[in-house]
């Protein structure tokens, strides 16, 4: 130093002091010498103009000498020419001017919001996420070095170009309609975007971004946020592949059901159309030829009248239970269809509800338990109902068959009654109500559609042969009821209530189910 004012002195002591030391050497650490120090080289070799260096700790001069320290923002700038001669010739560097340097002190406040603000900075600058702002028109003004890393880039060669530049053709607009969406304050959220990188490779990112306001609420800058967008991508493209390989496994699956179907189908009923034919062999004129062949012998036609019996009754359990497989093949078949989206075209004619009830309670009757009533109640109304009497038939023997399975003592009802919808049309309501174990608590089997198996009831009498066989037909089915303490211990295969649910809603009405030990009904509404 050759000159300094009396500020300088006050705070650092007389030049005299410096003498034979350089500027930068007063700095009280070597950070500070060596920065303090690069800047006067800079501006003193022409590099630049002028440097700026703030918070640099300097050791100043205390109240009786005592040593203290601060910290001094400095600017360092070239004399004139002028002023160099009245300060010292030996202020000259070769080839160049003397150096002024201007100092103001900072508070201990400022230093450190300063090292906040440094540490901020740092935290921003070097964080994992790639981060970018932009000014209105989508020029990029700064980008951390997690974004620069990404992108491949360097500072000089990313900042200052637009963001459109690093997009692909088949997103412009897209980055056009999101920097409309900004400027109307709109926030961008993890919208997937892709950027050409310096090599030309494609980088999938999901952006976040939304607009920095001055205190005027003039749009001062974007604060855009990037994410890697492969693992999604590669995780949702796994999945697609999944579902595909699923729906072809389905596929396949569906093929081999309507396949395997087809064909236990077809040879039931064969079987069935055979059997009917052998037991048409044994009617009553066969009886009675027979029956006058043997009149001589009355022992022999006797026994020849019990033998036919028996086979007749042998048969018609056989064709019974060949009719039980093949009604559940056609179901299997149709919630086959039900699954793959297929919808029910009901074919719709006018039923006799009369006939048709008690059809179906008939049928109820023969797997009803010993002791079990069955109740048929229709109301006053219209006798007949316009809809599917195949679909109908189907959901009431459905709703039955799960009655009587399940009911030990007491009755099953089937009731009609005539009654209106809450806006006035008219409804026929059909009820199966019994007195079986029932479900306690509040479970939805409709929900759960699971129904268990009905199986034919042996009629009583007969030879010790038919006895045996009717005997293990009863015995599977009183298996299968014994097993099942309740109804979620059920083994039955579970189509019944699925397959009346659907075929419900196809009709026009919606499968109602409530129980309670003792009481349990099914309900559903359909229209005229």
């Amino acid at each position: 130093p050759v000159g300094c004012n009396d500020t300088f002195e006050q705070s650092l002591g007389p030049v005299e002091k410096f003498a034979d030391l350089r500027f930068n050497d007063i700095a009280s650490s070597e950070a500070a010498r060596h920065k303090l120090g690069t800047a006067m080289e800079s501006v003193g070799s022409g590099e630049a103009l002028k440097a700026s260096i703030t918070d640099v700790e300097m050791d100043l001069k205390g109240e009786g000498g005592t040593p203290l320290s601060g910290f001094f923002d400095w600017s360092v700038g070239l004399v004139s020419a002028a002023l160099s001669n009245i300060l010292d010739k030996s202020a000259h560097y070769e080839g160049g001017r003397g150096l002024i340097l201007m100092g103001e002190p900072c508070s201990e406040q400022t230093v450190r919001q300063r090292a906040k603000d440094s540490e901020t900075a740092d935290f921003i600058q070097n964080a994992p996420i790639p981060l970018q702002s932009t000014d209105c028109k989508g020029v990029i003004q700064w980008a951390n070095l997690a974004m620069l890393d990404m992108m491949e880039y360097t500072q000089d060669e990313y900042v200052g170009r637009h963001c459109s530049d690093f997009a692909p053709d088949d997103q412009k607009d897209l980055m056009s309609e999101m920097a409309k969406a900004v400027h109307c304050g709109k926030k961008i959220k993890e919208v997937p975007v892709c950027f050409y990188r310096k090599n030309g490779g494609i980088v999938p990112l999901l952006l976040d971004t939304n607009v920095s306001y001055s205190e005027d609420g003039r749009f001062h800058h974007t604060r855009c946020f990037f994410r890697d967008d492969t693992g999604r991508r590669v995780r949702e493209a796994r999945a697609e592949a999944l579902v595909d390989e699923m729906d072809r496994s389905l596929s396949l699956l569906d093929n081999f059901m309507s396949n395997a179907l087809h064909f236990v189908r077809t040879p039931c009923n064969v079987m069935t159309q055979a059997l009917d034919a052998a037991r048409g062999q044994l009617d009553s004129t066969n009886l009675k030829a027979i029956l006058h062949v043997n009149h001589s012998n009355p022992v022999i036609s006797e026994a020849a009248k019990a033998a036919i019996l028996e086979s007749k009754l042998m048969l018609d359990v056989t064709v019974g239970q060949l009719s039980d497989l093949t009604r559940t093949l056609d179901d299997v078949s149709d919630l086959q269809r039900f699954e793959q989206g297929a919808e029910l075209r009901p074919v719709i004619n006018d039923v006799e509800l009369l006939p048709l009830c008690h059809s179906v309670m008939a049928e109820c009757a023969l797997r009803c338990h010993d002791g079990v009533e069955c109740v048929l109640d229709i109301g006053e109304g219209k006798a007949t109902l316009p809809t599917d009497p195949k679909q109908l038939r189907r959901v009431l023997h459905h709703l039955l068959a799960n009655a009587a399975m399940w009911t030990r003592q007491g009755s099953v009802h089937l009731s009609v009654t005539h009654d209106v919808y809450p806006n006035g049309a008219p409804r026929c309501v059909f009820n199966v109500t019994d007195t079986g174990v029932g479900i306690a608590g509040n479970i939805d089997v409709v929900g759960k559609y699971r129904q268990p198996q009905s199986m034919g009831k042996a009629p009583k009498g007969g030879s010790e042969l038919s006895q045996k066989y009717l005997a293990s037909v009863q015995q599977a089915r009183d298996r299968q009821v014994e097993a099942a303490g309740s109804l979620s211990n059920a083994k039955g295969v579970g189509l019944g209530l699925l397959l009346s649910y659907n075929i419900t809603n196809a009709l026009g009405g919606e499968l109602c189910f409530s129980s309670e030990p003792g009481n349990t009904k099914f309900s559903f509404s359909l229209p005229y």
